[in-house]
């Protein structure tokens, strides 16, 4: 800035009833206490605004031993944190919608992951169960990390001959226990067909 110019982000002091001379005054103030007047009124416009008597209370924060550097730099931390939380979800929506209606199977080849054609929800299929299980939540980011860390590929013929030939063995390797399973007759059951049969004789 030129000299004896008021910072731009000091400016809407005026606002409030600052002269330029106050503002002067005060960043120099704000420099012997170690801080800086930009943090000190960034951190704190919104009860500045409503402050009676700004000034005064303007002052009275420049001696107290708040680190409004800390604040602000947290304050922008958590700003970026979000902005880049919303940028990986869109990126994640987008990645979702070109694969849509597209298949894809783990490193192990025991899933497979089907992304429905409106690319608004995935089915997952494990070889060994017979139903699919939805995603739910914010799936689209758990998804494309996934696939960004080569946890998950789309999936070749040959992957989904191999996936529907897991499930194959694993529905057949159940079956013997149900089809094998003995039909137990127990006492009571016994003795109740006995009372049936005696009653049709009658």
């Amino acid at each position: 800035r030129q000299p004896g110019q008021v910072p731009l982000d000091l400016q809407r002091l005026r606002s409030l009833g600052f002269r330029d001379f106050l503002i002067f005054k005060l960043m120099r103030e704000a420099r012997e206490q170690g801080k800086r007047l930009s943090d000190v009124v960034e951190a704190t416009w919104e009860h500045l605004q409503k402050a009676k008597r700004p000034i005064c209370y303007l002052r009275a924060l420049l001696t107290s031993t708040a680190d409004f550097s800390f604040q602000i730099r947290a304050r922008h931390a958590e700003q970026n944190a979000a902005r880049a939380a919303v940028e990986d979800q869109q990126a994640a929506e987008s990645l979702v919608r070109e694969v849509a209606g597209l298949s894809f199977v783990d490193a192990t080849g025991e899933r497979k992951l089907v992304v429905d054609g409106d690319g608004l929800s995935l089915s997952v299929y494990n070889a060994e169960e017979g139903v699919a299980r939805r995603e739910a939540g914010q799936w689209q980011l758990r998804f494309a990390k996934a696939l960004r860390n080569g946890q998950i590929r789309p999936a070749q013929p040959d992957d989904l001959e191999a996936f529907a030939q897991a499930r194959r063995q694993a529905t057949s390797s159940a079956l013997p226990h149900i089809v094998d399973t003995p039909r137990i007759a127990t006492e009571a059951v016994t003795d109740h067909l006995a009372i049936l049969k005696g009653a049709l004789r009658r």
